[in-house]
């Protein structure tokens, strides 16, 4: 799924590629005849996944395997009377107080997998932007 993500060199490409092979610094995309599309730089997520599971590498795996994110939030009682908006199964926002503050928050997961047991609490990071406004 980390190759959905990627920006390619070519729009096109996006909709062309059928395979990725992986290798130790780069991945090369191929159409459906494996031609070679294009060579990416791996992020270091994917370095990750690769270094937990060493099967992945130097295989052709074929896009058309890539499964549905099928799973749903599982909204604490406690925020679900806070819901504000639910937007597209990626994102929550909520409101919350924070001293006198009152504040929408926003939480986006960009891929779930991060959730599985391979991957912990421990291995996730988070940004918080304050804006002040007045209305």
């Amino acid at each position: 799924m980390s190759v959905e993500r990627i920006k390619f060199e070519k729009d096109v490409y996006a909709a062309w590629w059928q395979y990725v092979r992986f290798g130790e610094e780069e991945a090369e995309i191929f159409n459906k005849d494996k031609r070679i599309l294009e060579k990416i730089k791996l992020t270091e997520f994917q370095k990750m996944i690769l270094q937990s599971d060493s099967s992945l590498t130097n295989q052709h795996l074929c896009r058309s395997k890539i499964k549905p994110e099928t799973k749903k939030w599982e909204i604490p009682a406690d925020l679900k009377n806070k819901k504000i908006s639910f937007g597209g199964g990626e994102a929550l926002v909520f409101s919350e107080n924070f001293g006198d503050f009152k504040t929408a928050v926003r939480v986006q997961i960009f891929d779930p997998f991060l959730f599985t047991n391979d991957f912990g609490i421990d291995s996730l990071t988070s940004k918080i932007n304050f804006q002040n406004g007045k209305s």
